[in-house]
């Protein structure tokens, strides 16, 4: 059941694919669910962490995160910013305030940004509040 924007009880969230979902995460206020080929995105947005490039402050049911190359192998959730890794790219998007993106600067990024990831494969991905790990 669901008072106001809450969840009081497990619910089947509406607009997902009933199968074939390989990965998800949740951050501070949003989530992020993929198959091998579609990230959707809902929740918060109010730092681009959705990565669909709208200018709202929240989406509250599953929108398509499009402009990745590859198969999802990998999601992670921080607190505003979010962390794909496909099968050919790590991709990057939302809060950027602490350098969290690992871009080399502080813009934030309302759409999913590449990151030059140099020297090894990513095996594991996890975001903190305001970091994010790659291994």
């Amino acid at each position: 059941r669901v008072h106001g924007d809450v969840c009081v009880q497990p619910t089947a969230v509406p607009g997902l694919p009933a199968g074939g979902v390989v990965a998800l995460a949740c951050g501070g206020q949003h989530s992020l669910v993929a198959t091998a080929k579609t990230v959707y995105a809902f929740g918060a947005n109010g730092n681009g962490q959705l990565g669909t490039g709208r200018p709202v402050f929240s989406i509250p049911t599953p929108t398509v995160v499009g402009g990745m190359a590859g198969t999802v192998r990998l999601l992670a959730c921080g607190g505003d910013h979010s962390v794909v890794v496909t099968t050919e790219q790590v991709y990057c998007f939302g809060n950027n305030k602490h350098s969290q993106l690992g871009l080399g600067d502080t813009i934030t990024r309302p759409i999913p940004t590449p990151l030059a990831v140099r020297g090894f494969d990513v095996d594991t991905v996890a975001c903190g509040a305001q970091h994010t790990l790659l291994v």
